[in-house]
């Protein structure tokens, strides 16, 4: 049975230094990530100096790993830094990463990339613009003509939960190729593929001039940015009891996470609140960080929530005196915190 061709797409939990594959592309958003840090070491081992990754924006840098990687080449992007690293930027470097292999490297057969966000961004909505980005450039031509799968590197067991979950949704009633079947569970069909394009020119110039003419720029959505703690203890409050309904309501949920961020990390936090439709405030544990951006958004007149659970006793614990007299869900488990925070969102008027 003849198969039409198709470009896989796959999840796997694997560090990105020992993906076996042909290029691993990372970003460069004006200083080293995690990611590309760590890349960039390995390489500095057998004597690449670290600058040699440190590429400007729209520029970038192609290296053989001569054994300092599982892949055999390792591309940097320079992108902006990465508070104004968003989900446009997220779908436009899946394109651009495409488009330089596809001069550079047209005999490449499989790509990595890491999983991209969230640095507060809503992890789902972040996995699927970078799906998207891939998706551009396919429908483009603009891809490496061997191209076979891109493959998407994480070890985080709750990224790769929010990724499948996004991918599956977003090819949700795409059917695939009679005769293609995927190797894993985490694999999807990237179809149909038309002829590749046969422009090799190799300048930044023109590299960014067909990224912007087959990126996507994604939809606008409403956004709640949530201030709370990042406490252990936490987490499932935050998983079950905010992101969940907020995601359903047709929000995306953002929040800072644990990372490093490069520069001014309330840089990313001002823009973050700036831009929310509804700011959500867990205040359970009194915590400095949250009054702090509770106080920002009040200063930017966002609208804003508060959430706090309650005592053992079922009674409201008090809150702080300007704190008092506003929206406030006070809720015992999170069965009680996901259906009277539901109940609110429903509630809200159309954004």
């Amino acid at each position: 049975m003849t198969v039409d061709r198709v470009i896989s797409y796959e999840l796997r939990r694997v560090d990105p230094l020992r993906a076996r594959i042909d290029v691993v592309a990372l970003k460069y958003p004006q200083g080293y990530d995690d990611e590309g840090l760590a890349v960039a070491r390995a390489f500095e081992q057998k004597g690449t100096p670290l600058e040699a990754f440190q590429v400007a924006e729209d520029a970038y840098e192609l290296i053989p790993s001569e054994g300092a990687l599982g892949a055999s080449h390792a591309l940097f992007v320079g992108v902006p830094p990465i508070a104004e690293f968003l989900y446009e930027e997220i779908r436009r470097f899946s394109a651009q990463v495409l488009t330089i292999l596809a001069r550079e490297r047209p005999e490449v057969r499989t790509v990595a990339m890491p999983l991209l966000g969230p640095a507060g961004l809503d992890a789902v909505e972040s996995a699927r613009q970078q799906l998207l980005g891939v998706k551009d450039a396919v429908a483009g031509g603009s891809y490496p003509e061997a191209l076979e799968a891109v493959v998407i590197l994480e070890v985080s067991p709750a990224s790769l939960e929010a990724a499948t979950l996004a991918i599956r949704t977003e090819q949700q009633g795409t059917k695939p190729p009679a005769g293609w079947t995927p190797r894993g569970r985490l694999e999807w069909p990237i179809c149909p593929v038309p002829p590749p394009a046969t422009t090799r020119a190799k300048a930044p110039r023109a590299i960014k001039a067909t990224v912007n003419k087959v990126a996507g720029k994604p939809a606008k959505r409403p956004t709640a940015f949530v201030a709370m703690p990042f406490a252990p203890a936490m987490r499932d409050t935050w998983r079950f009891g905010i992101q969940r309904p907020v995601r359903e309501a047709g929000y995306l949920c953002e929040r800072m996470d644990e990372v490093v961020f490069l520069g001014d990390i309330m840089s990313r936090v001002r823009k973050g609140i700036e831009e929310a439709d509804l700011v959500i405030g867990v205040l359970t544990g009194s915590n400095p960080n949250v009054f702090l951006e509770i106080g920002y958004a009040w200063g930017r007149e966002r609208p804003t929530l508060f959430l706090c659970q309650k005592n053992k006793d079922g009674s409201n614990p008090e809150l702080p005196f300007d704190l008092q007299g506003h929206r406030c869900i006070y809720y015992l488990d999170l069965s009680e915190l996901k259906d009277e925070l539901e109940k609110f969102l429903k509630a809200l008027p159309a954004v």
